[in-house]
């Protein structure tokens, strides 16, 4: 029996087979607002756990009243989704029609921005203008307005980094571009056996999703390489 002891001691220590909750840091209670945390409960010692979403708030407080998702349940709702709506050829019309919907409202809200930013640009070249042209005819020393030179010139910098960034890196975008983009990955499957492939799916294609009682809401990030959260979502 001592022997048995320590022959299991030589063998090392037990690796905990971890579980993978692939909705962490998107989930969040549709009650409180407060996020959703996997766990998992035995009803006796031995069995296999049941899995499953919990809010946060209830789970330290007990204050929010917000029920248990099952984990599997969840989980492969939100995958149909994505497979439905961003991997089926069928959908990818509506898809690209969506996309250029959000471009264009970005170019709306971004078009009154970038004329005043340009405004402004206009007004602090002129004053340089108005400088340098002093200083070559003479009528002031350049010691005198060397430092408002550069002040000027560095917020021409300033205001055309500014400029930059409201301009969309998507305009000229086309709705056959964004066809061709999105063919690329029709027709994929995802492999649910592999909860690291379908965590990783989950960082691309979901901003948030939100659960009160059965009904599961989901906020999608569209993936065209725009910027770190993709074009924009819808539900």
């Amino acid at each position: 029996m001592v022997q048995e002891k320590m022959n299991k001691r030589q063998k090392g220590p037990r690796q905990r087979n971890e579980t993978l909750y692939i909705l962490t840091s998107k989930i969040k209670c549709g009650l409180c607002g407060a996020a959703m945390v996997g766990n998992s409960s035995r009803r006796k010692a031995g069995a296999e756990p049941t899995r499953y979403y919990e809010c946060i708030n209830k789970l330290r407080t007990r204050e929010c009243k917000s029920r248990r998702m099952p984990k599997e349940v969840v989980e492969n709702q939100v995958l149909d989704e994505i497979q439905k709506k961003f991997l089926s050829p069928e959908y990818l019309p509506e898809l690209a029609e969506k996309i250029m919907q959000i471009i264009s409202n970005k170019e709306k809200i971004n078009i009154d921005e970038r004329r005043q930013v340009e405004s402004q640009i206009s007004v602090v070249e002129r004053k340089i203008g108005n400088i340098i042209k002093a200083i070559e005819d003479g009528s002031v020393d350049f010691e005198l307005l060397g430092d408002r030179l550069k002040s000027l010139k560095a917020r021409r910098e300033e205001l055309e980094c500014q400029l930059s960034l409201l301009t969309s890196q998507l305009h000229g975008l086309t709705k056959e571009m964004v066809l061709h983009y999105l063919s690329a990955t029709k027709n994929e499957l995802i492999n649910r056996q592999n909860p690291v492939e379908c965590k990783k799916i989950m960082d691309v294609y979901v901003h948030e999703i939100r659960v009160s009682d059965d009904l599961v809401d989901i906020l999608f990030k569209i993936p065209l390489g725009a910027d770190k959260d993709g074009v924009g979502g819808g539900t």
